[in-house]
Parts: C-alpha cells; structure tokens; sequence
C-alpha cells in the first residue's frame, strides 16, 4: 500500500492502545470469570470508516479511510481486505462495491457513485475478510443521502385522490411517462408501504391506458411508523423510484421512564430520567405534568434530544401518572413504574468525573452490598460498601480506567443485582485539538493552508495520524454524522444518538446530552442476564477468511487435467495453475491492482471459440447481496416525500453550467454542485480529461473524459501505447475474464493554482483529501490545498487515532465569490 514504516509503526502504536487499555480485570472470582467469558464472547476489533462527506451528488468520488481500532499487531493481520458496498434503501439492491488493500489496520480508497443512481437514502456498508462463520467480524454502517443532477428516466407523479378523507380507504395515483412525455402503458409497478425490509403492504401492479394506477390501501395499516408509500416502476432497463408520506391519525408519543439505578423506592428521593419519542423513532420536545393521585404535584419537559430529568419522592399508597401537554391541553397520560419497598437508591451527579467518581448511596434500612465497578468486559474494582440508612457518600478512582462507558453494579448477598448506573471514565481526557486556517475568508482558487496540532491536557504533545477533509459545508448532514471519537466511544454501544452538533466537550449542552443519554440509555446493550448465561461454548468462534474460487470448463464439462491461466493488469502479467478437475484459488496478491484498474484471465494460446469457460466466484459480492437484505437499513434522510421525482433533480450541474456575467450581490453560495454528462474509459480503464491528461487523478470518472488514442501524445509529453487486452474494444469470449481486484490507494489529486491558472469551471465540493497525515514530534502537521469555483462555507474535518486516544476536529472558513460589475 506504499505507506512508510514510520507511519506503519505509528498506526500499529496507536491501534494498540485501545486493545491495551481494556485488559484490566482483577480479583479472581466467580464474578470475574463470567465477565472474562462475556468479554471474550463479545471481543471483537471495531471498524470505523471515515468518509469525506455524507451528502453527495451522482457521478461524484467518495474518499475514504478505514480504521480498525480494538485490534493488537497479530489480530489486524487478519484483515487483508476492506470491502464496501453502497445500498439503495428504497430496494435494498447493491448500486457499487469495491474492495481494498487492508494493512496494519488501515485502509484507504475511494470509489464514485454510479451516474444511474436515483436520487434517495443510501448506505455504505463495509467489513474486512475476516469472517466468524457466514458473518463478517466487524462492520460498519453510513447512512448518506445522494441527490442528482440528472432528469429521470421515467417521469413519476404519486398523489392522494382525497386528501380530506380521513375514514375508509386511502386511494392514490401514479402517474408515468417516459423521459419524452410519452404516457408510459403496462410499465410495472411495485409498491411497498413500511419498511423496505418488512413491509406492511406489498402490491405488484402496471400501469393502464391512460400511463396511470389506483392503489387502495387499507387505513388500518397505517400508523406514524409506517405511512411511507414507495413505488417502483420500469420502463424497460430503466427503473425510477418515488414515494408518498400519507397523513395518519395523530398517535400518542412512546414515552419511558428511567428511574437512575433501575428502580423507583419507597420514601427515597429519586431521580428519574425520561425520554419522548413519535411512532416513527424522532425525538421530541414535549411539555408534561406530573400527578400525585389525580393532584398535580410538578411541571415537566424534555429538551429538543427528546430527553429530561425530574425528581420524585414517592410514599406507599399513591399512585404517579405524567400527564403529556399538546397545544396547552392534557393530552395522554403516562403511569409510573410502581415503587419498591426496599432497595438502594444510586445516585450520581456528575457521570462524566475527571479521575473520581462520586456516588450517593441511599437505603430505608441499612444494608451491606457489593459494589462492583466494571465495564462487562474487565472488572475494576469490587467492595463490600455498607449503607447506613440515611445514606452515604463513595468516592472511587476513576483515573487508571480506560477512557469510555463503565458501569457500577450493586449486588445483595446473594450476588443479585439491585441496582446500576452507567458513567463515562475519562470523558475530558482527550487530546487536544487545535485546528486553523491562515485566513477566514477566501477568493476562489486561492491557497489555502491548514494547521493541525494535538496535545493533551497538560500540553505534551501527541503522536499519531489523522485523515482530512474539506468539503463544502452543506455536504455534511447532522443527521448522519461521520465521528471517530463518537463512534467508538457511544454510538456502538448506545445506538441512536439524538443528534448534536458534536458529543465530546467542555461546554454545559455537551456535559448535559451525555449526562442525560447515559441515564436513559443505561441499559440499552449489556444485560446481567446475558452475563449470567454466558458459558465457555458461547467464545467458540469460527474464523475463516473470504477467499475467491474458480473454475475452467470445457463445453460445459469438468477438466481431466490441470490448465494454466494467465492473469494479466497494467504493470504484470501471472500464471494461475488449476488442479485436475479445473478448479483453482487467487490470492490476495495475485489479485492486487491499481484503483480502477481489471485483472484479465485467460488460457494463453486459446483461439476464441475453443469453448473453455471460466468462472470465478467473487467472495465479497455474494457477502454484499446477503447483508443488504439481512441488514436493518433505513432511509433516515431524503430529499424529500415528493409527489413529482422530477423535484429530486435539486442540484446545480455544476460542470455544464457557466458563470453568467451578472452583478452578484449575495457572496455565499449554497448549491449542491454535481456533475453532469457522460464520462468514457476504454476496456483498461484509462482515458483523457478536459485538460488533456491521460487518466487524470483529479477528474477521474467526469464527465466530458474520453477515450485515450493509441499513440497519441498527452499531457506532459505522455504517448499512450493503447489498451492490449481485446482488438477493436471486443468483448471478452467465454474463455477470457475480466475481473475487479484488490485496489491499492489513490492519492487525491489537488490542483495547484498558482500554476494552472486557466481552464473550465472547477465546481469539486471536496477541495481537499488526505487518507493519513502524520503528526511530528511536536503533535503538528501542515496541510495545504486550493479553494474551488464555489463560494460559501467550506467546513475541514480531521479525525484519526493518536497514542493519547482518539481524535475529532473540525474549523470552517468562507470562500467569497467573484464580483462582476454590472455592464
């Protein structure tokens, strides 16, 4: 992969340090064995995935480092090969998936969205080679919206015939035409309401006489969490997607109760967490009243993350219902869990300590428990702590864990549980970043330089690596964030994080939302349950590793003797033997090549029509197929529920469009610049960009590329030898394969200005890439690139692991566009 074995040794350091941190356990009991069992059980390295943005056009480049954290030097060199795929939500059908070089727990690539693909919620889902039985080991998910310049193929219209009605059926109508207005007759349709994965309703229909179809649907079926209308119609090998939100009668909001350590008690003062949802899973701020036996006793509320706390001392003999407020009113009304009589009450005012966690034990009666504070993985310490009946106060050293969730468990005499808090160890001790700009603000096409340092609190400086971007600022959606540092540490174990604008810290909103999340979501993931059943048969794993397996046939028959295949690709050509029966294996290494770049097979000597065949089996593509219908894939973000598809088309064709000579007042823009036109590459993959560079890093897949001459002279005095596979751009026979490999890494191509100061409109929303910046002996590092032809805010992220532990920063400066005076 070309990396040096300095930034090698750097990433290997800094991948360890999360394997280390966590091997801790102590005292040798019962307890602890069951906890070394559950870790072992669930030890797995964590595969994190940071993309360049998360909003993005048809036709674009996407650029991408991969991270394998959790993982020690022997364990990473399980993971040879990162594959990624990109899912359509609306059909769950795999739009692109490629595979990349995987070494010492890194990876990087990059990869371009097909120009077919709709408009709508997409998905990349990755995960290396290294599977446990038929599952991969690790895997990542992105969510992302795609959005396009390109008028549909097939022109949809998706309304409700009565929109007042709101008893009996719901009926809707499509209507179809073709990209020339041409009323489309017995086009198929496929409706689905609900989830792509488990729908509620699922009809198969075509369109009539009139390029138009009714559905009735059952108004039964619909609720907030299923009122979504898809269709999908085709027209040939053309296939467009639009959907249709169906009002529904207003459901009552799904609201629980967290009492803090798990359980209310009698004549104790409580604290209790609450979180409000709609049926279909969005956060909500809502208003509430608290009764005691029908007596309104308190006012409530829970914030724009959907979540709030309250207090309660609740006496034997009364009944706690909340009351939600909706336009003033008392809408629905919400029971209490009921008391104990008996219990410890655990409270923590702080669940984010420096180095010393305080907790505030309370008990009617006096009592000796257990307190156990651990992290279902390691044990961290374990006390007898007795609790008076007025309660005491415990202070414990938080500052030899491992940064991240950790838990305390009281448990009775007989090793019960009886109650648990979650906290975060570490929380502020992070490394510091400190990112800046030489400048705010910009003109179009001008330098710009960046510099990265981190330290940690003390100011000692941090080693390690990072990517980086910089990407138009409306390419990255608070919806669908892209985090290291949030990953890792919350949104894996948590799952569905209200979304912020950044987890991690010092301000007041920042300490609230995760003192808040981790007093609801305490119990969202490990269970003492499962602790308990957890047995030495459950650490038995079965590892294997994706490999690909081939075969040579003759007419349709099996091989009575070995053959050997040639490989061929730009820079090589090998030699693959099969065994007798035709059958042959390519190794990770035979199977490596330049981004983009084929591997050919074929049988050296072999005339076209000698009828050999050979298949290969590709390990990843099959792997991509079953997780995209297995996987729970939503579409949490989409251009919007449009009765017209044609409404999706909500980008500017950035690269067909000129500036026009106008006097421009505003000096922000915020289009969505996308790339419009065919892009041609010859069977090898090469081709000649505007500029006349034969396969041209910086406008790789673009549209207005063509197809390279042989013998042509290019760029840079370049004369192109021609593509030697097949004459005459002939397809492959039968025995003769094409084959995508194992890419290596490309490295982003920035333009330099200051030396090509002509050419066509440069509208590229990612300005700047790096997959791995090191950071020198001082915690710094300098990176340097050129703004584009769009104006506005352009936001730099940089995330990346240190040996302090990981790391997420981000500035933003503007980029002003060109003042034109009015003729």
């Amino acid at each position: 992969m070309n990396i040096s074995k300095n930034l090698v040794n750097a990433i290997v350091i800094s991948l360890l340090f999360f394997a280390e941190a966590e091997a801790q356990a102590q005292t040798p009991a019962t307890l602890n064995d069951k906890l070394a069992l559950y870790a072992k059980k669930h030890a797995a390295p964590v595969l994190f995935l940071h993309f360049d943005k998360t909003i993005y056009t048809s036709n674009e480049e996407v650029w991408f480092t991969g991270y394998l954290l959790n993982a020690d030097s022997i364990a990473a060199k399980a993971h040879r090969t990162l594959s990624v795929s990109l899912i359509r939500g609306a059909d769950r059908k795999v739009v692109a998936q490629k595979n990349f070089v995987m070494d010492g727990g890194l990876s990087f690539g990059n990869m371009s969205i097909p120009d077919s693909s709709a408009a709508g919620g997409y998905t990349f889902v990755a995960y290396t080679d290294r599977m446990n039985g038929k599952d991969p080991e690790v895997l990542f998910e992105q969510p992302i919206v795609l959005k396009t310049t390109n008028q549909p193929s097939i022109g949809l219209t998706l309304k409700l015939l009565d929109s007042t009605s709101t008893v009996g059926p719901v009926k809707t109508l499509l209507k179809a035409r073709s990209d020339k207005s041409i009323l489309l007759i017995g086009a198929p349709i496929k409706y689905t309401v609900g989830g792509s994965k488990k729908p509620v309703l699922a009809v198969d229909a075509q369109t009539d006489v009139t390029g138009g179809h009714t559905l009735t649907i059952d108004r039964k079926l619909l609720t907030s969490a299923n009122h979504t209308l898809r269709a999908e119609v085709k027209n040939g090998k053309q296939t467009e997607f639009i959907k249709l939100s169906i009002p529904v009668k207003k459901e009552k909001p799904i609201v629980k109760f967290y009492p803090e350590g798990g359980n209310l008690v009698l004549n104790m003062q409580n604290r209790i967490a609450w979180e409000a949802r709609d049926a279909g899973g969005n956060f909500l701020k809502l208003g509430g009243v608290l009764f005691k036996d029908n007596k309104l006793v308190d006012t409530l509320e829970t914030n724009s993350y959907g979540m709030g706390v309250f207090y309660l001392k609740p006496e034997a003999g009364s009944a706690y219902r909340v009351a939600i407020l909706q336009n003033g009113t008392i809408d629905t009304s919400y029971r209490l869990p009921a008391p104990m009589m008996n219990g410890p009450v655990v409270s923590v005012a702080q669940a984010l300590p420096k180095d010393t966690l305080v907790l505030r034990l309370l008990s009617n009666e006096q009592r000796t428990y257990r307190l156990l504070l651990h992290n279902y993985r390691s044990e961290f310490a374990d006390l007898q702590v007795v609790v008076p009946k007025y309660g005491r106060t415990v202070k414990i050293s938080t500052a030899a864990m491992p940064r991240g969730l950790a838990t305390i468990t009281l448990l009775d005499s007989l090793d019960r549980p009886c109650a648990e808090r979650m906290f975060f160890a570490g929380y502020s001790d992070r490394p510091v970043s400190d990112i800046s700009s030489d400048k705010t603000s910009y003109s179009m096409r001008e330098q710009v330089n960046v510099k990265l340092k981190f330290n940690t609190g003390d100011a000692k400086p941090t080693s390690g690596f990072v990517s980086v971007a910089c990407v138009q600022d409306n390419r990255l959606s608070a919806k669908n964030p892209n985090n290291i540092e949030t990953y890792f540490y919350l949104q894996r174990d948590l799952q569905n994080l209200p979304p912020i604008d950044g987890v991690f810290g010092n301000d007041e909103v920042r300490n609230r939302y995760v003192n808040d999340l981790l007093l609801v979501r305490g119990w969202s993931r490990y269970t003492w349950t499962d602790l308990n059943k957890v047995s030495s048969t459950d650490t038995i794993k079965n590892f294997n590793n994706l490999a690909y397996k081939g075969s040579v046939s003759y007419a349709g028959k099996k091989l009575k003797k070995p053959i050997n295949l040639t490989s061929m690709m730009k820079d090589r050509i090998g030699m693959i033997s099969t065994d007798a029966a035709g059958d042959f294996k390519m190794s990770e290494n035979e199977l490596l090549t330049e981004p983009d770049k084929n591997i050919f097979l074929f049988i050296n000597g072999i005339a076209r029509d000698v009828p050999y065949r050979i298949k290969l089996d590709d390990p990843y593509d099959r792997t991509s197929k079953r997780l995209a219908d297995t996987l729970d894939l939503d579409e949490p973000e989409t251009p919007g529920a449009a009765e017209n598809n044609r409404s999706l088309v909500s980008v500017e064709p950035g690269l067909a469009t000129q500036l026009k000579q106008v006097n421009i007042k505003s000096t922000t823009d915020n289009s969505l610049y996308g790339r419009e036109g065919i892009h041609r590459q010859n069977e090898c993959g090469d081709y000649v960009c505007p500029f006349n560079i034969l396969n041209c890093p910086r406008h790789n897949n673009e549209p207005g590329n063509t197809e390279p001459i042989q013998g042509a002279t290019y760029a840079g005095g370049i004369v192109y030898t021609g593509c030697k596979v097949f004459k005459n751009g002939s397809a492959a026979p039968d025995n003769m394969l094409k084959v995508s490999g194992i890419y290596t890494h490309k490295e982003f191509y920035v333009t330099n200005y200051n030396e090509t100061k002509n050419g066509p409109p440069d509208y590229q929303s990612t300005i700047f890439w790096k997959h791995a910046v090191a950071l020198n002996d001082k915690g710094e590092a300098d990176v340097m690139f050129y703004t584009s032809d769009i104006a506005g805010k352009f936001r730099v992220v940089m995330q990346g692991v240190t040996d302090q532990g990981l790391v997420y920063g981000e500035t933003s400066f503007d980029v002003k566009k060109k003042q034109i005076p009015q003729q």
